[in-house]
């Protein structure tokens, strides 16, 4: 398979795929990569692993960036977040602690954060994954369904960084972050 380059981003030409006897999956098309085709099949809801550290997010940041040649587009302290925000801990020696990085490797992103003051890093609960939701109304459908048989662990508000995030762990035991844009 060969290698395309649309939007900036890697994609596979599927001609091999779609010509062997392998079963077909419906979204293996040769325009599954087109600009039209990923918006019609990925609207509404991006999805992205977020790594949670145990108070050493910066050198997993400066870790990943280099080993996978990814760029940090955004990071953010425990100190940065103003202080009205539910977010923010207390204690001044958390200042310096990430609440929120995004490393991105093409059209895809890597969330990282340090573990929240007070709350331990335990098995299951180390990789979330990130829900960004185009919309609010977007936010509580998949927050409210995520939630149902699961655990509400920080209720869908608005805060200063979106107009719409919450934290849940679902029926199954994954824990989500839902953003809306």
């Amino acid at each position: 398979m060969s290698e395309l380059n649309l939007d900036g981003g890697l994609c596979y030409n599927y001609d091999a795929v779609l010509s062997s006897a392998q079963p077909r999956s419906p979204y293996l098309t040769n325009d599954f990569c087109s600009p039209a085709k990923r918006k019609k099949i990925f609207m509404g809801v991006h999805l992205s692993p977020y790594l949670v550290l145990k108070k050493n997010a910066r050198a997993g940041i400066a870790f990943y960036e280099r080993a996978l040649e990814g760029k940090v587009q955004s990071m953010t302290t425990y100190g940065d977040v103003p202080a009205d925000g539910s977010a923010r801990p207390t204690k001044p020696e958390f200042a310096n602690l990430i609440v929120h990085a995004d490393i991105s490797f093409g059209q895809t992103h890597l969330l990282l954060c340090d573990n929240y003051p007070g709350n331990p890093i335990a098995r299951g609960n180390q990789v979330m994954i990130s829900l960004t939701a185009d919309d609010i109304a977007t936010a509580r459908r998949c927050f409210d369904a995520l939630a149902e048989g699961g655990e509400v662990t920080h209720a869908l508000t608005e805060t200063s960084f979106s107009p719409a995030f919450g934290m849940v762990k679902d029926k199954y035991g994954v824990n989500f972050t839902i953003v809306s844009e």
